[in-house]
């Protein structure tokens, strides 16, 4: 069974410049059809009035701290399996703009070699 860096789809490490009082987009990988998406590392900055939603496949989890560092992030044993998408988004409530940054790593593999 082979495995395809992420990084061959999509920059693992991404980020933006966000305003204060407004959201958006930090993160998103919609993964290709014939693939199944094993994220086995998810680091992410984090401010005061602040959070991220990370959404896989469809589920919504609210983030307001930080999961892993950028630098040491978490290592998800087993990984975390995504077949659809995932996308990060930030919601900045403070009064200050922020750079939000989050690192979600991982392999893909083809979906025939699976039992999914």
């Amino acid at each position: 069974m082979e495995r395809i860096s992420l990084s061959q789809y999509a920059k693992p490490f991404q980020y933006k410049d966000i305003p204060a009082k407004s959201k958006d987009t930090v993160w998103f990988f919609e993964v290709p059809k014939r693939y199944v998406l094993f994220v086995d590392r998810i680091g992410n900055n984090w401010f005061p009035n602040t959070y991220y939603n990370l959404i896989m496949d469809g589920e919504i989890q609210r983030v307001e701290h930080t999961i892993g560092s950028i630098e040491n992030p978490k290592i998800y044993s087993p990984p975390l399996v995504i077949k659809s998408y995932i996308l990060v988004e930030a919601y900045n409530n403070s009064s200050e703009t922020h750079t939000f940054a989050f690192l979600i790593d991982g392999y893909l593999v083809l979906r025939k070699y699976l039992r999914i």
